[in-house]
C-alpha cells in the first residue's frame, strides 16, 4: 500500500485506481455445509471438496461378490435379448393434420392450420413423399466467398435438403 501511494504522488491515474480498488466490495462466498457443520475458511472448503470427491470416486471394497456380478450380467443380457420392441401405430399424415387444433398459431413457415386442413388428399400424399425423400437428396452449393474457379471441387459444398429444411 505504501509504495502505491508513492506512485500516486507522481501519477494521478494511480491514485484513481487505488481508490477504485478500495471501493470495490469483496465477494463473500457463502459457507459450505461440511461433516462437522458450516465451513467458512477457503482452505477448509478446498479440503471439503477434496474429501467429497475422494469419497464419491473411491474404489469398491475388495471382497467382490462374483455371483452377484454374474447374476447382474445375466439379467442385463436376458433383458437386452428379450426386450420387446413394439412399433408405434402407423398414422397417416391426413389423420395428423385433422387432429391439429384450428386456432393454433402458424409456425415459421406461416402456413395456417386451416390451409393445411383444406388441402386435397393428393396434395398431402405428394407433400409426404417430398418430405420423405428430402434426406436422400444432395444438393451442391458454391461456398460463400470463393469465386475464382466455379468448377473446382474445393469451392463446392454438399448439403442435403434435410439440412436445409431442419436449419433454424
Amino acid at each position: 500500500m505504501g509504495c502505491d501511494l508513492e506512485e500516486a504522488n507522481e501519477n494521478p491515474d494511480a491514485l484513481f485506481k487505488i481508490i477504485n480498488r478500495k471501493k470495490q466490495k469483496q465477494i463473500i462466498y457463502p459457507p459450505l455445509v461440511g461433516y462437522r457443520g458450516l465451513v467458512y475458511n477457503t482452505r477448509e472448503k478446498a479440503n471439503l471438496f477434496a474429501d467429497t470427491l475422494e469419497e464419491s470416486f473411491k474404489e469398491n471394497r475388495t471382497p467382490y461378490s462374483d455371483t452377484q456380478i454374474a447374476k447382474v450380467n445375466r439379467t442385463v443380457r436376458n433383458y437386452l435379448r428379450n426386450a420387446p420392441n413394439p412399433l408405434p401405430p402407423l398414422t397417416s399424415p391426413g389423420e395428423v393434420i385433422l387432429n391439429l387444433k384450428n386456432k393454433k398459431a402458424p409456425g415459421k413457415d406461416n402456413v395456417k392450420i386451416i390451409a393445411l386442413k383444406s388441402l386435397p388428399l393428393d396434395a398431402i400424399t405428394y407433400l409426404t413423399k417430398v418430405f420423405n425423400k428430402c434426406p436422400s437428396f444432395t444438393t451442391v452449393f458454391h461456398k460463400h466467398g470463393n469465386t475464382q474457379s466455379s468448377q473446382s471441387s474445393q469451392n463446392l459444398e454438399k448439403i442435403t435438403n434435410w439440412q436445409l429444411i431442419t436449419a433454424p
